[in-house]
């Protein structure tokens, strides 16, 4: 369902990619992303909450943390990112990217609790 709608709206992209993976060039479970959409994506997103005055987060974890994926959120106007794992607080922090929401899904270990407080 999700290839179909793909091919219909950008058949070059999933031609690209469907080529990378045959020629073993991009190793199976890695995403391929789109950066010239994601900051459309983002640049839509941002102008349509304006209205509404939310914040929006760019969630590093569903991006396989990707800093060019975060720099192409951040030219489409979402700047603050959110996480769910010290790990990705990590990556955010040593891209240089504004961290401004934190939601833990799993448990901290004892030996990085204190990391954040640095």
């Amino acid at each position: 369902m999700f290839h179909r709608k793909l091919v219909e709206r950008n058949s070059i992209f999933s031609e690209t990619t469907g080529g990378l993976q045959q020629a073993g060039q991009n190793p199976a479970h890695k995403d391929v992303l789109d950066l010239n959409i994601l900051k459309l994506n983002a640049k839509l997103m941002s102008k349509e909450a304006k209205g509404f005055d939310p914040e929006i987060y760019a969630m590093t974890k569903q991006i396989d943390r990707n800093t060019p994926a975060l720099r192409a959120h951040a030219a489409g106007m979402i700047d603050p990112n959110g996480v769910v794992d010290l790990h990705c607080a990590r990556f955010i922090h040593e891209a240089g990217f504004c961290l401004r929401h934190s939601r833990y899904l799993v448990q901290i270990s004892e030996s990085e609790a204190l990391w954040p407080l640095k």
